[in-house]
């Protein structure tokens, strides 16, 4: 129902919604579907995730995800990873229920449980990523989505971006 209302707003242009209008951060999956480039960095004990003018994740190895009674809940979750072959997998729970899984509004709450499968391909150019979602609050039953990224070439930087919710379109009088 949830769903189906954020379509209509946004079919009239409405996009309240969506708490990225006003420079709030996206959630995950949602996060690495935008056609933004991001960045993976592994460390011994840990894979950081940065993106482009949003919030960096982390993923912690060896532990595991914090009983959800003992900690708040975050707007990218928490994070634990493991390598399944050649195959990185993050296991996440813990966010906030007011970011929505993509661009078009499907909800989730906190109950959200995300694995990310992250596989490259045999060219060695091409990263494929599987996500399970698991929200017994929101859906009747787990279901998975999928998602290709291109390597950009070693020289590319993220150019500079800035969000802001409302720009100041002249600037400031010098007080002299």
């Amino acid at each position: 129902k949830v769903y189906e209302q954020n379509l209509a707003a946004a079919a009239k242009g409405d996009h309240t919604w969506d708490d990225t209008s006003i420079c709030l951060p996206e959630g995950l999956p949602r996060l690495e579907t935008i056609n933004e480039p991001f960045e993976i960095m592994q460390r011994p004990q840990a894979m950081y995730f940065v993106a482009q003018n949003r919030l960096p994740w982390r993923a912690y190895f060896g532990e595991k995800l914090p009983d959800l009674k003992d900690v708040d809940t975050m707007y990218l979750g928490y994070h634990v990873a493991r390598w399944d072959g050649p195959k990185l997998v993050i296991d996440s729970s813990g966010f906030r229920d007011v970011s929505v899984l993509d661009d078009k509004g499907i909800p989730h709450s906190e109950k959200l449980h995300l694995t990310a499968t992250y596989a490259m391909g045999p060219d060695n150019k091409t990263m494929t990523v599987t996500w399970r979602i698991e929200d017994p609050d929101t859906f009747t039953h787990a279901w998975t989505a999928k998602a290709s990224f291109k390597r950009m070439p070693p020289s590319f930087q993220f150019p500079e971006e800035v969000c802001a919710e409302k720009l100041q379109t002249t600037a400031p009088k010098r007080a002299d």
